[in-house]
Order: C-alpha cells, then sequence, then structure tokens
C-alpha cells in the first residue's frame, strides 16, 4: 500500500461506500440548477475513523464527503465531458456523479468509459430528490449507496480548505 493510501486508509480491498447525506443535497441541487444541461462531479472520499458518524455500520468505510466540480468541464444536453488535464491529482477520487436530464438511470456507453475509472459511480434524474438516483459500480452494474449524516465538524482542515477552494470558484 502507497504513503497516501497508507494516510488515507485505502487500501486496493474491496470497500464499503457509503454517501453523505448533505453531499447527496447538494448535488442534486446542483443537478437540477444545469437544466436543461447534465451536470458532471468527481466524488471524494474519507475513512469513516476520521469522522464524526452517528451510523455505527459504518465502521471502516470510506464516506464520500466531498465533491469535485472540474473546471471546463462540457456540458451538453445529452452528454457531460471532462478535460483530464484539470482533474485533480488526488487518491481519494472515488467515483463519478453526473444528471441525466432526460431522467433515464441507466448508464449510455460513454458513461460506462469513464465508469472503469472509479469503483463508485451515481446518476441522478429529475425530480432530483433523494429517490431519483442510482448508483454503478465501474462494470456499470447497479450497487447499493447508502447515504449516511456526517458532522461537519468531523471533516478534516484539508477537507475544509477544499471544499472552500471550489466554492470560492463557483
Amino acid at each position: 500500500m502507497g504513503f497516501i493510501q497508507n494516510l488515507f486508509g485505502f487500501s486496493n480491498t474491496k470497500s464499503e461506500y457509503y454517501l453523505s447525506e448533505n453531499v447527496l443535497d447538494e448535488l442534486l441541487v446542483a443537478s437540477e440548477n444545469a437544466l436543461p444541461t447534465e451536470f458532471l462531479a468527481l466524488l471524494g472520499a474519507e475513512h469513516s475513523s476520521d469522522l464524526t458518524i452517528t451510523n455505527k455500520q459504518c465502521n471502516n468505510a470510506q464516506i464520500i464527503t466531498v465533491y469535485y466540480i472540474i473546471p471546463e468541464t462540457k456540458l451538453k444536453d445529452d452528454s457531460a465531458t471532462l478535460k483530464p488535464n484539470n482533474i485533480p491529482l488526488s487518491e481519494n477520487i472515488i467515483g463519478s456523479f453526473h444528471s441525466h436530464p432526460n431522467g433515464y438511470l441507466k448508464p449510455s456507453e460513454a458513461d460506462s468509459d469513464m465508469f472503469q475509472k472509479y469503483p463508485v459511480n451515481i446518476i441522478a434524474g429529475p425530480p432530483f430528490t433523494e429517490n431519483s438516483w442510482k448508483c454503478f459500480d465501474n462494470t456499470g452494474k447497479p450497487i447499493s449507496l447508502k447515504t449516511v449524516s456526517i458532522s461537519d465538524e468531523s471533516l478534516s482542515e484539508e477537507w475544509k480548505q477544499e471544499i472552500e477552494k471550489y466554492s470560492e470558484m463557483y
């Protein structure tokens, strides 16, 4: 296991993932605001041991606590494309989130190409509520992703700085 993976508690073994309710809410709002185009962001995770979580089932899991809106992402009615050079060099990026304005919550061929890079991939559609999204693994197979409530105070200083940096950009 590499230094960064050790530092963040990630390993090459299959991990269990959870999604912060706050992150999901923000991504759904951003998706609705992006209509009629797609919305796209990358997902970052933090190890559960570094967070204050009320759900004890999340022990030794990776919790999606942050998202990255990548500069110069091309958003269209039926696609969203990342500029690879603008993706942050970060070991914590474990997934993608994007919307399908048409409400079809299954991966397209282009989605499948992007999904191969990450173990957690979410597609959301109208009406952009807690029940209008699905999660897929890196092969495009549907997987379960539970949401969890975490305390903002439990986020590390590094994460708070990342969130603030991206908030100021947009």
